[in-house]
């Protein structure tokens, strides 16, 4: 979007928002720029981002791409992955390769049959039927990377040809070596399903299947969750995961599950913000089409997420923002099943009036004398960034042009309180912008659906130094996990 000219001429990475309130172009490194629209790009174009990073620092790039597929310590993107492993099929054979190694223990199997020459399907082909090989051994006949290949299709074409098997042969093959729960669905296997031993992404996806065909199974089983005679698997699903199941299949299993993964984490300080403007309801990325996923979905289930996790005054508080702000308070309710209800039942469709929501806070903690230590370590901020503008109302004096966040500095600043640390969780991105740069002292810039960002933050930094955007990057992806020489 364009400001005005002479604005522009004197400060050339500032933009606007939807709603003309100030933000930059870049953060002023391109790693960082990519870093941060990875996981808030859904269903948009991530290359030239890729591209233009890629150029500089190569193997730093290379990181965030490994970062950003992980799906158990990182964003879990799987089409920007594959977008980025097919270009470099054709621009780098060599980091083609390194990333096909790592991929599929970040990601799946299936991810690396991007391929398309001849010399990289060859390369992917061998890497797959050496690694189903060497699994059925060590398993007892189930592989993982079988299960990810697809039965039937130009893809599993290639692969008979490249495995020299017939149709025939190579479908005995692969379900010879997979044992996953769709095939017992299929075949109406009801009483063989071992319910502990399913995914947890698969619970989440036919917790409604379970429940209209082996409903009496099924309650027995969370029952027994809930007594601690058994468990129930989270490690591959998001909040929003949970949320999706609960409204589709009722609170049996979405209790379990939550329960579990609010449990995996102890960290508390946060003061979760939700967006609960009307931009916040349309579609994400692929599922946009379908009116499956929501910003609004994401953002609520992260929101009750970190709310779940906090101590002392802030325990279990959202504070929403539009033109008139609120504060919700989780703790009159028991289940997930009744604080998703009270979040629906919210104001949304507003508009983004976030420095309303700062000056709520600073109200609330004004009257009431709130404690230093009572005080969040943390806004996170749960949005799409399109704020108002509600700070640059005079044109009269351009020096003194200031975005959302320095507005907010300043506020903080006159009221004599030590101002927190800001995280801008950036849910969807439309426009492409960003509330602060890099060097930014006391703001984070994340993205995504992922709350494994939060245990990062606040048990791999300390935060009472001083800490940036491009610090947390640095922090996140030069570890051994994404080494990849």
């Amino acid at each position: 979007m364009k400001i005005s000219k002479k604005v522009n001429k004197k400060v050339k990475n500032l933009t606007l928002t939807e709603n003309r309130a100030l933000a930059f172009k870049s953060t002023g490194n391109f790693s960082l720029d990519l870093f941060v629209m990875m996981g808030a790009s859904r269903g948009m174009s991530i290359i030239n981002y890729f591209k233009k990073a890629f150029k500089i620092q190569p193997k730093e790039v290379l990181r965030i791409v490994l970062y950003s597929r992980d799906i158990k310590e990182g964003l879990g993107e799987r089409e920007h992955f594959r977008d980025i492993l097919a270009y470099l099929e054709e621009a780098n054979f060599d980091y083609f390769k390194k990333m096909v190694e790592k991929a599929p223990f970040l990601g799946r199997w299936d991810d690396i049959l991007v391929a398309k020459t001849d010399e990289g399907f060859k390369f992917v082909a061998n890497k797959i039927k050496a690694a189903i090989d060497e699994q059925i051994v060590e398993t007892v006949n189930y592989s993982l990377a079988a299960k990810w290949m697809p039965r039937q299709g130009k893809i599993a074409s290639r692969l008979r040809k490249q495995w020299n098997m017939g149709a025939r042969e190579y479908r005995k093959f692969l379900v010879g070596a997979t044992k996953v729960v769709e095939t017992d669905i299929c075949n109406k296997n009801w009483g063989e399903i071992d319910f502990k031993k399913v995914p947890s992404l698969a619970m989440a996806r036919h917790a409604k299947v379970f429940k209209k065909n082996c409903p009496g199974r099924l309650l027995k089983y969370v029952n027994d969750v809930a007594e601690g005679k058994t468990k129930i698997n989270v490690s591959a699903i998001y909040p929003y995961d949970v949320i999706k199941s609960l409204r589709t299949a009722g609170p049996e299993v979405a209790e379990q599950q939550w329960e579990k993964m609010v449990n995996t984490m102890d960290v508390g300080g946060f003061l979760p913000m939700v967006d609960s403007s009307d931009s916040m309801n349309g579609g994400i990325g692929v599922d946009s089409k379908k009116g499956s996923l929501s910003c609004r979905d994401v953002a609520t289930s992260l929101g009750l997420y970190i709310a779940a996790k906090q101590k002392g005054a802030f325990h279990n508080l959202i504070l929403n923002f539009d033109a008139y702000p609120q504060f919700l308070d989780l703790n009159d309710f028991k289940t997930l099943e009744e604080k998703v209800k009270a979040i629906d039942k919210m104001e949304w469709g507003g508009n983004t009036n976030i420095t309303a929501a700062f000056e709520l806070i600073l109200s609330v903690a004004q009257k009431k004398n709130v404690k230093k230590e009572d005080l969040p370590k943390a806004l996170i901020i749960l949005s799409d960034m399109e704020f108002d503008d509600a700070v640059n109302k005079s044109k009269e004096d351009e020096d003194k042009l200031c975005t959302i966040y320095e507005d907010f500095k300043k506020k903080y600043e006159e009221a004599g309180l030590e101002r927190p640390l800001v995280i801008f969780w950036n849910i969807q991105s439309r426009e492409k912008h960003f509330p602060v740069k890099k060097d930014e002292a006391g703001t984070l810039l994340v993205s995504g659906f992922s709350p494994t960002i939060v245990k990062k933050i606040f048990s791999g930094m300390n935060i009472e130094k001083a800490c940036d955007p491009l610090m947390l990057m640095y922090d996140v992806i030069y570890v051994p996990r994404y080494n990849f020489e």
